[in-house]
Protein backbone atom coordinates (compact mmCIF):
# COMPACT_ATOMS: atom_id res chain seq x y z
CA UNK A 1 0.00 0.00 0.00
CA UNK A 2 2.66 2.68 1.08
CA UNK A 3 4.35 1.70 -2.08
CA UNK A 4 1.57 2.77 -4.45
CA UNK A 5 0.72 6.05 -1.98
CA UNK A 6 4.59 7.15 -2.55
CA UNK A 7 4.45 6.11 -6.25
CA UNK A 8 1.51 8.43 -6.61
CA UNK A 9 2.81 10.91 -4.81
CA UNK A 10 5.79 11.27 -7.02
CA UNK A 11 3.63 11.40 -10.05
CA UNK A 12 1.56 14.51 -9.03
CA UNK A 13 4.31 16.02 -7.74
CA UNK A 14 5.66 15.44 -11.16
CA UNK A 15 2.30 16.83 -12.33
CA UNK A 16 2.39 19.79 -10.87
CA UNK A 17 5.79 20.86 -11.37
CA UNK A 18 5.12 19.84 -15.20
CA UNK A 19 3.00 22.45 -15.32
CA UNK A 20 4.46 25.42 -13.41
CA UNK A 21 7.15 25.01 -15.46
CA UNK A 22 5.09 25.34 -18.79
CA UNK A 23 3.78 28.46 -16.85
CA UNK A 24 6.88 30.03 -16.41
CA UNK A 25 7.67 29.63 -19.72
CA UNK A 26 4.68 31.12 -20.40
CA UNK A 27 5.56 34.32 -18.06
CA UNK A 28 8.60 34.71 -20.10
CA UNK A 29 7.50 34.37 -23.79
CA UNK A 30 4.54 36.98 -22.98
CA UNK A 31 6.61 39.07 -20.51
CA UNK A 32 9.35 39.70 -23.28
CA UNK A 33 6.32 39.90 -26.42
CA UNK A 34 4.81 43.02 -24.31
CA UNK A 35 8.65 44.83 -23.73
CA UNK A 36 9.16 44.33 -27.11
CA UNK A 37 5.27 45.90 -28.27
CA UNK A 38 6.20 48.51 -25.75
CA UNK A 39 9.70 49.56 -27.70
CA UNK A 40 7.63 49.47 -31.25
CA UNK A 41 4.90 51.30 -30.22
CA UNK A 42 6.18 54.77 -30.39
CA UNK A 43 7.38 54.46 -33.86
CA UNK A 44 3.66 53.67 -35.32
CA UNK A 45 0.69 55.66 -36.72
CA UNK A 46 -2.32 55.47 -34.09
CA UNK A 47 -3.98 52.86 -35.42
CA UNK A 48 -1.40 50.33 -34.97
CA UNK A 49 -0.55 51.63 -31.64
CA UNK A 50 -4.29 50.93 -30.25
CA UNK A 51 -3.66 47.49 -32.02
CA UNK A 52 -0.59 46.86 -30.80
CA UNK A 53 -2.20 48.07 -27.21
CA UNK A 54 -4.40 45.25 -27.64
CA UNK A 55 -1.84 42.92 -28.25
CA UNK A 56 -0.39 44.09 -25.26
CA UNK A 57 -3.89 43.79 -23.23
CA UNK A 58 -4.35 40.05 -24.28
CA UNK A 59 -0.78 39.37 -22.86
CA UNK A 60 -1.44 40.66 -19.83
CA UNK A 61 -4.50 38.84 -19.35
CA UNK A 62 -2.82 35.86 -20.10
CA UNK A 63 0.08 36.95 -18.23
CA UNK A 64 -2.52 37.09 -15.01
CA UNK A 65 -3.55 33.95 -15.71
CA UNK A 66 -0.13 32.76 -16.22
CA UNK A 67 0.67 33.88 -12.59
CA UNK A 68 -2.60 32.89 -11.05
CA UNK A 69 -1.53 29.02 -11.84
CA UNK A 70 2.08 29.54 -10.92
CA UNK A 71 0.78 30.42 -7.68
CA UNK A 72 -2.33 27.82 -7.41
CA UNK A 73 -3.38 27.20 -3.81
CA UNK A 74 -6.95 25.32 -3.54
CA UNK A 75 -8.59 25.04 -0.44
CA UNK A 76 -8.74 21.64 0.73
CA UNK A 77 -12.51 21.66 -0.62
CA UNK A 78 -14.13 18.02 -1.75
CA UNK A 79 -15.97 18.57 -4.69
CA UNK A 80 -18.30 15.44 -5.90
CA UNK A 81 -17.22 13.52 -8.99
CA UNK A 82 -19.02 13.20 -12.02
CA UNK A 83 -21.39 10.53 -12.95
CA UNK A 84 -19.53 9.93 -15.95
CA UNK A 85 -16.12 9.85 -14.50
CA UNK A 86 -14.03 6.79 -15.29
CA UNK A 87 -11.76 5.55 -11.98
CA UNK A 88 -8.14 6.08 -12.68
CA UNK A 89 -6.33 6.71 -9.60
CA UNK A 90 -3.07 7.78 -12.05
CA UNK A 91 -5.25 10.71 -13.45
CA UNK A 92 -4.95 13.85 -11.91
CA UNK A 93 -8.21 15.13 -12.78
CA UNK A 94 -9.91 11.82 -11.10
CA UNK A 95 -8.12 12.05 -7.99
CA UNK A 96 -8.55 16.09 -7.83
CA UNK A 97 -11.95 15.48 -7.19
CA UNK A 98 -11.79 13.13 -4.38
CA UNK A 99 -11.08 14.06 -0.91
CA UNK A 100 -8.32 12.04 0.93
CA UNK A 101 -10.44 10.12 2.79
CA UNK A 102 -12.37 8.53 -0.17
CA UNK A 103 -9.61 8.31 -2.21
CA UNK A 104 -7.92 5.93 0.49
CA UNK A 105 -11.36 4.15 0.93
CA UNK A 106 -11.47 3.80 -2.98
CA UNK A 107 -7.99 2.32 -3.67
CA UNK A 108 -8.01 0.01 -0.74
CA UNK A 109 -11.26 -1.24 -2.24
CA UNK A 110 -10.33 -1.46 -5.88
CA UNK A 111 -7.21 -2.82 -5.72
CA UNK A 112 -7.98 -4.91 -2.81
CA UNK A 113 -5.15 -3.51 -0.82
CA UNK A 114 -4.52 -4.49 2.68
CA UNK A 115 -4.60 -0.97 4.94
CA UNK A 116 -3.28 -0.56 8.23
CA UNK A 117 -5.53 2.58 8.32
CA UNK A 118 -2.39 4.47 9.68
CA UNK A 119 -2.03 8.10 10.03
CA UNK A 120 0.88 7.35 7.25
CA UNK A 121 -1.00 6.64 4.67
CA UNK A 122 -3.72 9.00 5.52
CA UNK A 123 -0.94 11.74 5.37
CA UNK A 124 0.61 10.57 2.09
CA UNK A 125 -3.52 10.45 0.74
CA UNK A 126 -4.26 13.86 1.56
CA UNK A 127 -0.93 14.63 -0.06
CA UNK A 128 -1.46 13.23 -3.55
CA UNK A 129 -4.65 14.51 -3.41
CA UNK A 130 -3.64 18.61 -2.40
CA UNK A 131 -1.26 17.92 -5.39
CA UNK A 132 -3.41 16.36 -8.10
CA UNK A 133 -5.74 19.59 -7.45
CA UNK A 134 -2.77 21.84 -7.61
CA UNK A 135 -2.26 20.18 -11.11
CA UNK A 136 -5.59 20.41 -12.01
CA UNK A 137 -5.46 23.73 -11.31
CA UNK A 138 -1.72 24.79 -12.96
CA UNK A 139 -2.53 23.25 -16.52
CA UNK A 140 -6.04 24.71 -16.14
CA UNK A 141 -4.88 28.05 -16.27
CA UNK A 142 -1.94 27.37 -18.65
CA UNK A 143 -4.70 26.86 -21.32
CA UNK A 144 -6.76 29.85 -20.01
CA UNK A 145 -3.36 31.87 -20.63
CA UNK A 146 -2.03 29.94 -23.97
CA UNK A 147 -5.57 31.10 -25.05
CA UNK A 148 -4.96 34.61 -24.93
CA UNK A 149 -1.38 34.44 -26.42
CA UNK A 150 -2.17 32.80 -28.99
CA UNK A 151 -5.06 34.84 -29.48
CA UNK A 152 -2.79 38.44 -28.85
CA UNK A 153 -0.64 36.60 -31.31
CA UNK A 154 -3.36 36.04 -34.28
CA UNK A 155 -4.59 39.48 -33.86
CA UNK A 156 -1.72 41.33 -35.76
CA UNK A 157 -3.03 38.93 -39.24
CA UNK A 158 -5.71 40.64 -38.77
CA UNK A 159 -4.16 44.00 -38.69
CA UNK A 160 -1.82 42.70 -41.67
CA UNK A 161 -4.63 41.78 -43.78
CA UNK A 162 -6.04 45.31 -43.02
CA UNK A 163 -3.30 47.24 -44.37
CA UNK A 164 -2.81 44.76 -47.29
CA UNK A 165 -6.29 45.54 -48.24
CA UNK A 166 -6.27 49.17 -47.79
CA UNK A 167 -2.98 49.50 -49.52
CA UNK A 168 -2.88 46.85 -52.25
CA UNK A 169 0.19 48.07 -53.97
CA UNK A 170 2.21 47.99 -50.46
CA UNK A 171 4.32 44.51 -51.20
CA UNK A 172 4.65 45.79 -54.78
Amino acid sequence: MNNILLNLLERFQHLSDYAETKLGVLITFNTALIFGLLALIKDQSDIIKYFLLGVILFNAVSLFFAFSGVYAKRKNSHSSLKNDETKNYYYYKYVANLNEFSFLDGLIKDYALQSENSQYEKDLSNQIVVLAKNADRKFRYFNIAMGFTIASLITPLGLLLCHIYNNPDWLT
